[in-house]
């Protein structure tokens, strides 16, 4: 029997967004910082992380649009409040504060909110073209791996788009012998 493992590795460019790919970075922080105080204040039961999501979906989807974010971005974005709303609930002393979002970042899924083409070094997202400022020597190892999900981060006054890449191999379980 084969079974199937893998590992991925995260890769840092830094980047150059568009005007309008930096208002979506920070309507995308202050609609995730909505969602995370409303999980709070709510504290819906749910049964698993998918179960949440879904009872988001209902609740914030709608308005996540009307506020201007882009339908994937908003999935996106009550996604990622899910994630630090589930962090926040494992938190010894989450009595003491509410979780606050820092950072200006947004979760970028391949193909649908960003496309990283290797061969010709181009990015675009959100459907601007994205001009790449700086990247790692060893990108190009990286090239025969599939593109998963990405995170654009801005640090200080730059911008850094952390891109995980994964692979997969088999790995063959030895048979039992009689």
């Amino acid at each position: 029997m084969a079974r199937t493992t893998g590992f991925q590795i995260a890769v840092q460019m830094k980047v150059a967004p568009s005007h309008e790919v930096i208002h979506y970075a920070y309507l995308y922080t202050r609609a995730k910082q909505f969602i995370v105080n409303w999980l709070v204040e709510n504290q819906p039961a749910f049964k698993s992380k998918t179960d949440l999501i879904n009872i988001l979906h209902h609740e914030w989807y709608e308005k996540l649009k009307q506020m201007g974010l882009p339908s994937r971005l908003a999935e996106d974005c009550y996604r990622d409040a899910v994630n630090v709303y589930l962090s926040w609930l494992e938190n010894p002393n989450k009595n003491k504060s509410k979780p606050k979002i820092k950072s200006v970042s947004i979760i970028l899924t391949p193909k649908l909110s960003y496309n990283l083409d290797l061969n010709k070094m181009r990015l675009t997202i959100l459907g601007f073209e994205t001009p790449i400022l700086g990247y790692s020597r060893t990108l190009m190892q990286y090239k025969d791996y599939k593109i998963a999900e990405a995170k654009l981060v801005k640090r200080g006054r730059s911008w850094y788009l952390f891109i995980t890449f994964k692979k997969e191999k088999e790995k063959k379980k030895e048979e039992l012998k009689p």
